[in-house]
This record gives C-alpha cells, structure tokens and sequence, in this order.
C-alpha cells in the first residue's frame, strides 16, 4: 500500500496505488490523525479534493473509525470506484476543517440538520443520470430547456436511502413550477398509472398554472414503490 505524504498540519496525500477491493475505509495520516484529534465514532468535516477530477471533490462530514480511518458512505464509494480504479497512480488530499483548533468550519456544501450523508457529487450523478433518462425533457411538459429544469426526488432526499438518493428511477425532471409544485405535495402522480392528481388548492387555479387532470407521465417498474411514497406520504390530499 502507498505511503501517505503529510502536506500540513491539518492535510494529507492519500494515493490510490494498490486499492483493489476497499473503498469505504481509508487511512489517515497519524500525524495529522494526532494533531487533529481524529477519535472514534466522530463525524468530521473534510475537504476531499481530487487530482484531475475536480467535479468529484466534496466537503462535508465523514465518519472516523477506531483505527482512524474515514469511512465513505455507499453512494461515494460507488461514485470514487470506477475512477480508482481507473487512475491507480492518482491520488486526492483529505484536509480536515474542523480540527487544528476544534473550530467548527461552516461550508454551503455540508450536510446541516441531518444524520445521513448528503454530498455535491452525489446529487451532481443523480442529476446526469436523470437528465440522461428523460432525454433533456421535462417528464410532464416535454419542455427541453435544462438550464432550467431540476431534477426532482420522487422519495425526498432526507428520508431516502443512499441507494434510493442516487436511483435514476427515484427522479422526475420537471419545470421550477411543477417541481416546486411537487416538492411540496400539492400535485402527484398515481403508481400505477402516472396520472396527475392535485390538491385542492392547485386544482383552484390549475389553468394558471398550466396543468390539468389530462396530464400523465411515463412510468416503468422501477418508479412506482418511490410514486406510491409521494402519494401516501407527501401528497396533500
């Protein structure tokens, strides 16, 4: 295994040479480990920046095992692996943000409010993946306009597994409106026939806001266990 390269007193070099198998546990520096105070059970806030791929560098927290390891959740191992794997020579730098001075470090891309890990890449994947599988087009309009179409949970985020954050199915692509719409439970689509259903408040102003009970979109298997989670569960009957 690569030795790591000490870059500061709060970063390190972590090489990809000779990771094979083990993605979700990864070594710290125990220089940096001593400094920072890296303690078992702890969530960290890290900056994880990597070379020649700057569209997967993330900050946000990460676990830290009893060897003083970081453990990657799931859904980054899944994202890191084909380029490791790719690029063994590589590397990235883990920096520690919180730890020189115990100082909590605030950053608009960590996870606030929440127990589960939320990272930039992942919902950048899941945005390509979404965007790729309705073909650039809204899934009710058919607008294709993608500077301005957001890739919408069907299951929201905060009570989705990893797994479930990252499934194409688990996504609609959808105008500001209908998103917004959605996100808040005043329209839905039925499981198993992709039909529209609205609020009362929406179905008031329907017209104005250019929907109607007409309108239906293209389901397959996989997204019914996550439509018939909105229904039940977000929809405001």
């Amino acid at each position: 295994m690569a030795r790591l390269e000490k870059i500061s007193s709060n970063s390190w070099k972590q090489p990809f040479a000779d990771r094979k198998k083990q993605f979700n546990l990864w070594g710290s520096h125990t220089d940096v480990a001593d400094l920072c105070r890296l303690e078992d059970s702890t969530k960290r806030l890290l900056s994880i920046q990597f070379e020649k791929r700057p569209d997967l560098n993330v900050v946000d927290r990460f676990q830290i095992t009893s060897g003083r390891e970081i453990s990657f959740p799931n859904s980054f191992q899944e994202l890191i692996k084909p380029v490791i794997l790719g690029n063994p020579e590589s590397f990235f730098v883990v920096q520690i943000l919180d730890g020189v001075l115990g100082e909590f470090v605030e950053d608009e891309l960590c996870t606030t409010g929440s127990a589960t890990v939320k990272t930039r890449v992942g919902q950048d994947k899941f945005r390509k993946d979404v965007l790729k599988y309705w073909k650039g087009r809204c899934t009710l309009t058919g607008v294709a306009l993608e500077d301005i179409l957001r890739a919408s949970h069907i299951k929201p985020w905060r009570v989705s597994s990893d797994l479930e954050r990252l499934d194409k199915y688990n996504g609609l692509l959808l105008t500001p409106t209908l998103d917004t719409l959605f996100d808040k439970g005043l329209i839905s689509f039925m499981p198993d026939t992709g039909s529209i259903v609205m609020s009362e408040k929406v179905r008031k102003v329907a017209p104005h806001l250019g929907v109607s009970d007409q309108m239906r979109i293209r389901i397959e298997k996989g997204h019914r266990k996550y439509l018939k989670y909105h229904f039940e569960n977000v929809f405001e009957r």
